[in-house]
This record gives C-alpha cells, structure tokens and sequence, in this order.
C-alpha cells in the first residue's frame, strides 16, 4: 500500500511555524517521540548554558494536534486502499480496517462512511481469498499435486480459519495415497519431513 500524502499536508499546512516540528514529531512517534525530543535538546541547551524548553506547554501542543494529523494520515491510507481494492495486500487492508477503531478515529465524522466502506470491502475481500484457496487446493489435490496441496494448506489467507472437514478428509486420502507411490515419497518427505510405513 502507497498512500499518498494529500491529508497529511494539508493538515500540517495549516500549522503555525511552531507548531509544525512538534507536529511532524507526533506522527513519527507519537508523544513520547515529542517527549524524548524535547529531553535531548534541552540536554543541548543545558550544555551550552542557554534556557531550557518548558515540556508540558509542548506536550499539550501535541496532543491537540495528534487527532487531527492521526485522521487526516488514516484518510489517505484508506483512499489509497480504496483506489485499488481488488489488489492491495489483505494484511495492509485489515491495517486500514483495524485502524479505524482508534477513538481518534471513530469521533471525526469524515471517517465515518469511509471506514464503512472499507469495512465492507475487506469482508468481500476475504471471502473471495478464501474461497479462491479452498480451489486451490482442491485443484492441486485432484491432479496429484499433494505436496503443493499441503503447501498451500499451510498458508491460509487469515489466522485461524477453520479447515473444512471434507477438504481435509480429501486432502489426507491424497496424501496417503501419495506416500504409497515411490514418485512422490521423496518430494513429501523433503517438503514436509514425514513418511509413510506401507
């Protein structure tokens, strides 16, 4: 995912001179990057015997600002992930979609129908993967490609999906079947370190 930067620079354009270091500082790190900046140039400042910043005046700078830069960074990400739903990455999607919650998030009303948008993109989304994997598997399965049907498997398009009991029977009828004929007991036991005893 590429998002642009149309939000962002209009949010941090309409800053002040002062406020636009404290600003970007913010979306680097967050506050405590506001925190730890301040630390180490009062540290400079001590050194060469010059006044020090007063941090709580800065801090509370940042955190008026942090929502309003959190949205406008969140608003370009999601509209780079809209302009190519059908093949942005599914882990950079779920990240739009999971950032959305973020309070600073959910109380801009500018957010509100864009995050709906993306929420409902992503469930079509992983349905499609998924169904798209369970054809993958079968496919390879049903030409004897065993070993890539174990592969692929392994690698489901989400954490914690539940395999299908009649993909799984199917797919363990094969791999046995697999380990009997010596064309395919080498490749299986290299991919996967298992064997069969006929």
């Amino acid at each position: 995912l590429r998002p642009g930067r149309a939000h962002r620079d209009a949010a941090l354009a309409g800053l002040s001179a002062e406020q636009r270091p404290v600003a970007e500082r913010a979306l680097q790190g967050g506050i405590r990057a506001v925190r730890e900046a301040i630390t180490a140039q009062n540290a400079a400042l001590a050194k060469d015997g010059k006044p020090t910043i007063k941090a709580d005046g800065v801090v509370a700078m940042a955190q008026d600002l942090l929502p309003r830069l959190r949205v406008a960074e969140w608003l370009d990400r999601a509209e780079a992930a809209k302009a190519d739903l059908e093949r942005v990455d599914l882990r950079d999607l779920r990240a739009v979609v999971a950032a959305s919650d973020d309070p600073m998030i959910v109380r801009d009303e500018s957010t509100r129908a864009l995050a709906a948008e993306m929420r409902a993109a992503l469930g079509t989304r992983q349905e499609t993967e998924l169904q798209h994997w369970y054809d993958d598997i079968r496919a390879a399965t049903a030409v004897g490609r065993v070993a890539r049907a174990l592969q692929l498997a392994g690698e489901p398009p989400k954490a914690g999906l539940r395999f299908p009991a009649d993909l799984a029977a199917d797919l363990a009828a094969a791999a046995r079947d697999a380990l009997r004929s010596e064309e395919h007991t080498s490749e299986l036991q290299s991919r996967f370190g298992i064997s069969y005893a006929v």
